[in-house]
């Protein structure tokens, strides 16, 4: 998810661990 969420950064470290939220 670090790529998906790279432009939301914060999230990043929140939601890495989340499979579902990578694909958002």
């Amino acid at each position: 998810g670090l790529l998906v969420y790279g432009m939301q950064g914060r999230e990043i470290y929140r939601r890495n661990l989340d499979p579902d939220v990578c694909r958002e």
